[in-house]
């Protein structure tokens, strides 16, 4: 009980703010769109805010479409859901299960662009660990961020399904960053289950790792960006335009996660470690970047434009989370996304973006 009225407290916090930036965007030239996109974490980091805001926002992507775009972060994807559900956002970066739940519970919002193909999570072990295979994991201790993790469940059945069984080791909250790397060089833990930017954090700090993969992450469907029925109904154009800029940000930070970089340090001045050089600070922030590029891209289908939706990838997320008891699926999974934009996301001059991440010049 207490946990739930601290969520909606959270919750009505957050929409206050979304409130009163929508409210101040108002006052901008009739030609723009103002909205809100609320994130679903905490804070801005190296991770999809580089190319869903900054680069589009540094380079004039969202203007290309009149919009005026404000960005406020939430504690998670659940609270995003709320806020974009009561209208005080027009997108949200959420999970697809969210999405699902919300909707089996009467809400209307839809993933309508897939902001990554493949998720994050991978078992971590130190470069020269006896550790090659789940199966290994067998009398091992590993480590999570914490035991809240809402990876725990794929990381278990994903054991188990290698023949590891819940009993056959050890599970113990290891953090993230400095923590992490400490409990792998003091050898409190064996291995490690955290996501990609974790691990390239950890790599900046000298801890050197092989990684293993869970087979259930590239089944599931991962990230993606949310918007309402209502909004999508009323503003198409919106809705189509905000898409095409992102994936035109996608682009460029493929062609160039160094400029990717400094244009979110730009934008975001307070993410830069200013402990360090401005070349250091940057390739420590490309590294982290390039890893989650790489668990962003992995799951692309040839054929298919940025940002689709899998409709297999969704159905096996709704059974999946059917299964963990998240909501009863109630309603197809199909009911809780859309490809209907994608062709308009990929309407753009692709080589004319990659040319421009290639000769960009900061400043």
């Amino acid at each position: 009980m207490h946990k739930e009225k601290a969520v909606r407290g959270l919750a009505a916090s957050l929409l206050l703010v979304a409130g009163v930036a929508a409210a101040n965007a108002q006052n901008r030239p009739a030609t723009e769109t103002p909205v809100t996109l609320i994130q679903a974490h905490n804070n801005f980091v190296v991770g999809e805010e580089v190319f869903i805001y900054a680069v589009p926002e540094k380079l004039g992507f969202f203007k290309e479409e009149n919009l005026k775009v404000n960005i406020v972060n939430s504690p998670g994807g659940s609270v995003a859901a709320q806020a974009l559900q009561a209208g005080s956002a027009q997108f949200a970066t959420t999970q697809p299960e969210i999405i699902i739940k919300t909707r089996e519970q009467g809400g209307k919002i839809l993933g309508y662009y897939n902001l990554k193909t493949r998720g994050s999570y991978a078992i971590g072990v130190p470069e020269d660990s006896s550790i090659k295979t789940l199966a290994d994991i067998k009398g091992k201790t590993l480590g999570v961020s914490s035991l809240s993790s809402g990876a725990i469940p794929i990381i278990v059945e994903s054991l188990v399904d290698a023949g590891v069984a819940k009993t056959d080791f050890t599970m113990v909250a290891a953090g993230v960053g400095a923590q992490a790397a400490t409990a792998v060089r003091t050898k409190r833990v064996d291995a490690l289950g955290l996501w990609d930017s974790a691990y390239g954090a950890m790599e900046n700090l000298g801890v050197k790792m092989n990684y293993i993969d869970l087979p259930l992450i590239g089944k599931l469907a991962s990230f993606v960006l949310a918007t309402s029925d209502k909004f999508m109904a009323d503003n198409p154009q919106a809705v189509e335009g905000f898409c095409r800029a992102i994936a035109k940000g996608w682009v460029f930070t493929l062609e160039n996660p160094e400029a990717a970089i400094r244009i979110f340090h730009e934008v975001f001045p307070q993410t830069k470690n200013t402990s360090l050089s401005d070349n250091d600070a940057v390739a420590q922030d490309v590294h982290v970047l390039k890893k989650w590029l790489a668990s962003g891209a992995a799951g692309q289908r040839p054929g298919f434009g940025y940002g689709y939706n899998y409709p297999d990838q969704w159905e096996f997320t709704s059974d999946y989370f059917k299964k963990q008891g998240m909501f009863e699926g109630k309603q197809p999974a199909k009911e809780s996304f859309t490809n209907k934009f994608i062709d308009g996301c990929n309407k753009f001059d692709v080589k004319a973006i990659k040319a421009a991440a290639q000769n960009y010049k900061k400043g």
